[in-house]
């Protein structure tokens, strides 16, 4: 005889797998492009990064913008951006993955750009802030 709930539960393990993977892949687009753009921004600006990710999307005196529009991500909130508060020239794109809460592991894990992968050992322990440097 066949086992329809587990099954069922099979299918729906693998269906949220696939959800979950194209989330992170959509995130790790969406924060390699913000990354460069604000690589793009710095040296039209004087070595100077953007106050906030929106200044991205301003348009210049030809009309022009280094991004069209800003991504949330895949769960609906803003970017957090965090520009170095020295004089080195550094930059931190991150989200705070499915649960928006600092900290987690799987699906709730947090990633920026430093990495392009989840912040966190398998222990779920946080590795140290590292900045994007160039």
């Amino acid at each position: 005889s066949i086992d329809f709930d587990g099954l069922l539960r099979l299918l729906r393990a693998n269906s949220d797998s696939e959800r979950a993977d194209r989330q992170w892949n959509q995130a790790r687009r969406d924060i390699l492009e913000i990354s460069s753009a604000l690589e793009h921004y710095v040296p039209a600006h004087g070595g100077k990064f953007p106050d906030s990710l929106e200044e991205l999307t301003e348009k210049d005196a030809n009309g022009n913008s280094i991004l069209p529009t800003l991504s949330k991500d895949p769960w609906g909130r803003s970017y957090i951006y965090e520009k170095s508060s020295g004089e080195g020239k550094a930059f931190r794109v991150r989200t705070l993955g499915a649960d928006g809460v600092e900290g987690g592991s799987g699906e709730n894990a947090d990633w920026d750009n430093s990495t392009a992968n989840p912040i966190g050992n398998a222990d779920g322990e946080e590795k140290p802030f590292v900045y994007k440097v160039f």
